[in-house]
């Protein structure tokens, strides 16, 4: 089969479960930042991009960072990356990179937008319209309820933005991309009017490394306060949306269970929440029994899961939660919220135990988890890892996201 993105033509085999090669698709990414600290968004672009390279797709990125922030001089990614310095405000206006893209734009087949409410939309849309270069846009939870109800101002000020821009951009979009019907359906009660081309792709990540003693050895060795603790792992931003205030009040409900048990907080402190939330631990009398790690990356990130008895996200709202999946891939038992948007695989799968995000749900939770035999729990552990090779593994994705430019591309 023979199709044509831009001037390039692709040589697609489809076989019966799957993609088998893609040759000479470049896909260039916009986005505002590429810092680690930002979550999801940017650690799902390494993620595929990496994998990306077994079918010959050559990704480029474009994000307002400093050439000299440490993140960028890392390279610990898969990608072409252009930088084009910070801006003042998170909107990331920089003519620098719209005149780059402009320039360039002939290079590449599709552009994917990652987010909404910043000039990346805006840069995609002006390119379809003058070099008719297809885009698409991935909402990255950003059309959630809870972002919508928890801001009257901000609120406010995206309605405005959605109906003068943002709605123009996801409506002239080749696609709007959601990780799961839930997120999907969420997004069409978020701004009106709407209408855009849903497009649903399986999303997912690269496998846990194998080396697991090894990992838990250096983490033990970083943090010798934490052996022979039964440990619970937040691993995300501590952020109001993830719920970290009602966690650790139920948390200092539990305890009493297991003077073993011991809360680590792991991630980047985006709004400069972590001393009041400390505050809130001292009152409960708690400070004792939650360590504050900061942000973890590789080897430390893994090695966090790994030494962990469960993994814990209990978010107010998280239309996919890549924390989640690298649990699973280490075999831990999960336990989160139902607005984690893929708690139903989590139930089906026997893989972890789900609640509302409230100070009771997630106390039920731990229950739930502190009353299992050593059986039922092994059992739930080895039901983890199969729920990530089955639902979350990163092939998956980037098929499904390929399949997903190439069908439309034939539609069209």
């Amino acid at each position: 089969m023979h199709l044509i993105l831009g001037e390039k033509k692709l040589h697609m085999i489809f076989k019966s479960e799957g993609i088998n090669k893609i040759s000479n698709l470049k896909i260039l990414h916009l986005i505002s930042s590429i810092d680690p600290a930002g979550g999801g968004p940017i650690e799902g672009i390494k993620q595929l991009s990496k994998n990306f390279k077994k079918y010959n797709v050559e990704v480029t990125v474009c994000a307002c960072d400093s050439p000299s922030a440490e993140y960028v001089i890392k390279k610990d990614y898969f990608f072409n990356l252009n930088v084009f310095g910070k801006t003042r405000f998170k909107y990331a206006f920089n003519i620098k990179e719209l005149i780059w893209v402009f320039k360039n734009i002939k290079n590449y087949d599709l552009i994917i937008v990652n987010g909404l409410w910043d000039f990346g939309g805006v840069i995609a849309l002006i390119a379809s319209i003058i070099f008719k270069t297809e885009y698409y846009v991935f909402s990255h939870g950003m059309l959630g309820p809870w972002f919508r109800k928890n801001n009257f101002f901000k609120n406010l000020k995206k309605n405005i933005y959605w109906k003068l821009l943002q709605y123009h951009i996801c409506k002239h979009a080749a696609g709007v991309v959601f990780t799961c019907k839930e997120e999907m359906i969420d997004a069409r009660k978020s701004f009106s009017p709407y209408r855009v081309n849903e497009c649903i792709v399986n999303y997912g990540v690269d496998s846990a490394p194998v080396n697991k003693e090894y990992l838990k050895s250096k983490f033990f060795n970083c943090y010798p306060n934490l052996r022979n603790k039964r440990l619970i792992v937040f691993l995300g931003r501590i952020h109001t949306t993830k719920a970290c205030d009602l966690l650790i009040e139920a948390f200092s409900q539990i305890i009493d269970a297991d003077n073993r048990l011991h809360l680590v907080m792991v991630g980047p402190d985006s709004m400069d929440w972590i001393a009041q939330l400390n505050d809130k631990a001292i009152s409960l009398g708690i400070v004792d029994r939650i360590s504050w790690l900061g942000m973890l990356t590789g080897d430390m990130k893994w090695a966090s899961l790994y030494s962990a008895e469960v993994f814990c996200l209990p978010s107010h709202h998280e239309n996919f939660g890549i924390a989640v999946a690298e649990a699973l891939a280490c075999g831990k038992l999960v336990l989160i919220s139902n607005g984690v948007n893929i708690w139903e695989k989590i139930v089906e799968s026997n893989a972890g135990f789900v609640s509302q995000p409230t100070i009771e749900g997630i106390k039920d939770n731990f229950r739930r988890w502190l009353s299992l035999s050593e059986d039922d729990f092994q059992v739930m552990s080895e039901n983890a890892l199969s729920c990530f090779n089955k639902n979350f593994y990163i092939d998956g994705a980037n098929e499904s996201l390929l399949k997903l430019f190439l069908e439309n591309k034939e539609m069209s």
